[in-house]
């Protein structure tokens, strides 16, 4: 029997839709997801959930994806993507500058979310790893 470790991903989406389906291609034997809807109900759950990296989009009501990536970052330093709309180089610069470790343009297929999930975490482990 092998022993997976099991990561919480926490999907801050407002559209109930996309939340589901970037749930559903997430929610298998290696990942656990919350779905939330905006930042204050991620803030709710923060401690409850201790997610392992956080999946923000750039649109959310009351507080925009990029203030709240800030504020997630700074407060308990997740690693974060941001998903977005734009496909210039101002959406990657907003990104590094919100505290975001990578910028996905929406839609994204579920095996491309699955595979830069997992990277970010091995790259997190790592670095945790020589700490």
């Amino acid at each position: 029997m092998s022993s997976k470790q099991v990561e919480n991903i926490m999907v801050i989406e407002s559209e109930p839709v996309i939340r589901q389906e970037m749930a559903a291609a997430l929610d298998n034997d290696v990942f656990v997801v919350t779905e939330v809807s905006d930042y204050f109900e991620a803030l709710w759950h923060m401690n409850e959930v201790r997610p392992d990296l956080v999946i923000i989009d750039e649109n959310l009501p009351m507080m925009n994806g990029w203030e709240a990536c800030r504020c997630l970052s700074e407060t308990f330093r997740i690693p974060t993507i941001m998903l977005g709309c734009d496909a210039d180089s101002r959406a990657w610069t907003k990104t590094l500058e919100a505290g975001a470790d990578f910028y996905l343009r929406a839609p994204v297929s579920p095996m491309v979310l699955c595979a830069r999930v997992k990277a970010i975490l091995r790259r997190y482990k790592k670095e945790a790893a020589t700490i």
